[in-house]
């Protein structure tokens, strides 16, 4: 081990390295491989991203969960309506990625004859990073939109209240372009669990004091989540602008949860366990895909050309810092929280799955580098 461990704040590890660290882990906990590669490919996707909330940080959690049998990781999707152009989906409580990946599968299938294709799905597993779902079928000149409502933990207060009642439901659209395609993926809370879960893990306060107590007084320790009572992520907009962000957290509960009949967030849930509705759509259905390229980068340039304000370098279209970072990190590295990788590195050791070696190329670096062989 590094000898200047213990100074340690983030470690920057090679991408193919961290997957197959990963891999292991889930093997060792009874995932079948070809579950395990795709589970861990979206994980290791999400940390190239910035995306650590839905990121490695997970791995702990997934496996008490396979462990727990709330992840079933041999199950199977089901299609149990058909409509062709509208389906219903039982995911079996697999792995929400492993699900995602057979549903926008089908609905690539079809969507080229049909035009427009949509599927609710229900007993689908937390599925990580909703918007890397769009990126292939808008690389394939579709767009897309996901409307999602976690049906586990109440975790996100209505607006004027102390205590959780909303799970942190998320949406997400993609849009072909002629560069990479345009993701757009957002919660409608302050901020996601998955970064809770990151500062816990540090031990650090967050940016900023968006939980709320149920006496009403607002903190910023993340730990504070996780207690009994825990202290609930405010919605969108905070404490000032907040009934926004609960309207989208009631809409998306009643189109995604309860239109499919899967539910919302109760006391006492399951951890994990999402809804959702996955639309795609072929742009030329609608008119000339020349004209609707011409239009997406007209506006996407017109965003652009805002004057930046004071101490910011240049306006950014979403995902388009994340789009950088993947290419950064796909070939210098991901960096992973010292937290994160210590409750990592816990897991492995308890599945008795051996730990990459650690190397430091500074004697003065507070960040090692674990490369691959």
């Amino acid at each position: 081990m590094c000898h200047n461990e213990r100074f340690i704040t983030v470690i920057t590890i090679a991408s193919d390295l961290l997957t197959g660290f990963v891999t292991n882990i889930f093997r060792a906990a009874g995932v079948p491989a070809p579950v395990a590669a795709t589970v861990t490919s979206h994980l290791v996707a999400a940390d190239c991203r910035g995306r650590e909330s839905h990121g490695v940080s997970r791995v702990p959690r997934y496996v008490r969960q396979v462990q727990a049998k709330v992840i079933r990781p041999r199950a199977r999707m089901k299609v149990i309506r058909d409509l062709g152009h509208l389906l219903m989906v039982r995911g079996g409580l697999n792995f929400g990625h492993v699900t995602m990946a057979g549903v926008m599968a089908e609905l690539l299938k079809r969507v080229p004859k049909l035009g427009m294709v949509t599927a609710f799905v229900r007993s689908c597993n937390h599925i990580g990073e909703a918007g890397q779902y769009l990126i292939e079928p808008a690389s394939k000149g579709f767009a897309g939109k996901i409307e999602l409502n976690v049906i586990g933990l109440q975790r996100v207060a209505p607006f004027g209240a102390s205590q959780p009642r909303f799970g942190t439901n998320v949406m997400a659209w993609g849009f072909p372009r002629r560069e990479s395609p345009l993701i757009v993926d957002a919660s409608a809370c302050e901020i996601v669990e998955g970064k809770v879960n990151v500062a816990r893990a540090e031990d650090v306060p967050l940016p900023h004091p968006w939980l709320i107590r149920e006496d009403g007084t607002l903190t910023d320790r993340a730990a504070e989540h996780y207690g009994k009572p825990p202290a609930a992520i405010l919605p969108l907009g905070g404490d000032t602008a907040g009934q926004k962000g609960s309207a989208f957290l009631v809409g998306l509960d009643c189109w995604a949860g309860i239109l499919s009949g899967s539910g919302y967030a109760q006391p006492g849930g399951a951890l994990g366990r999402n809804a959702l509705c996955v639309t795609l759509i072929r742009p030329d259905a609608l008119g000339s895909p020349r004209a609707f390229a011409h239009r997406i980068e007209a506006y996407l340039q017109s965003l652009r050309s805002a004057r930046p304000r004071p101490g910011v370098e240049r306006v950014l279209i979403p995902g388009e810092k994340e789009d950088l970072l993947w290419r950064a990190r796909r070939e210098h590295g991901v960096e992973i929280k010292a937290g994160v990788w210590k409750e990592l590195c816990e897991t492995a050791t308890s599945l008795g799955v051996a730990l990459p070696a650690l190397e430091c190329s500074d004697p003065a670096s507070q960040s090692p580098v674990f490369r691959s062989q």
